[in-house]
């Protein structure tokens, strides 16, 4: 809802945790529920933030890192080479080159 977005902007940090916990917990407890809700909501986040900004590299690394942990390995090699093939330095400028090249690494031997 942008028009709530707008009032309170607040909102998309919280939803945006919300998320991230979510993947946290899910990767904890092997949840299947937890980790489709994180992945709903960080791939919304992923969708409708500017590109390219400090919050779409946290959310998209987030994404990327949920489908790996859930086991969805095609989907998150999918992601990570998208996201390498349309921008550069994985968010380098945002501190996030070294936690994407370690999931990348991680991926490796998982993407065909």
């Amino acid at each position: 809802n942008k028009k709530a977005l707008q009032s309170k902007p607040e909102l998309l940090f919280a939803y945006f945790e919300y998320g991230v916990a979510e993947h946290f917990v899910a990767t904890e407890s092997q949840d299947a529920d937890r980790f489709r809700r994180a992945q709903l909501i960080l791939s919304t986040m992923g969708r409708n933030l500017d590109p390219n900004s400090r919050n779409w590299w946290h959310a998209k690394y987030f994404e990327v890192a949920n489908l790996a942990a859930s086991g969805s390995y095609t989907d998150a090699c999918f992601l990570m080479n998208d996201i390498d093939r349309t921008t550069s330095g994985f968010g380098k400028e945002f501190g996030l080159d070294d936690a994407f090249s370690q999931l990348k690494a991680q991926l490796k031997d998982k993407c065909k």
